[in-house]
């Protein structure tokens, strides 16, 4: 929904996010230039380690909520 702050229309929109499991990450990881073999427990342990929390830690394949706008994903 627009609104008017100091002469100028700003928009508030929330990103567009997506939950995205550690296995389906990873494989993108090693298929990018530069990437190379890594374990889903290696993986989940790297992003806990960049911030990003988990869903859930109870399931294997931890889900994370990455924005679609994330520059890896294109």
């Amino acid at each position: 929904m627009p609104y008017l702050k100091e002469g100028v229309f700003v928009t508030l929109c929330a990103p567009v996010v997506k939950n995205y499991t550690s296995y389906a990450l990873k494989n993108l990881f090693e298929q990018t230039p530069g990437g190379f073999f890594i374990t889903n427990k290696q993986f989940k342990e790297a992003m806990v380690r960049c911030n990003f929390l988990p869903v859930n830690k109870n399931k294997l394949n931890w889900e994370f909520r990455i924005s679609l706008k994330s520059p890896g994903l294109k």
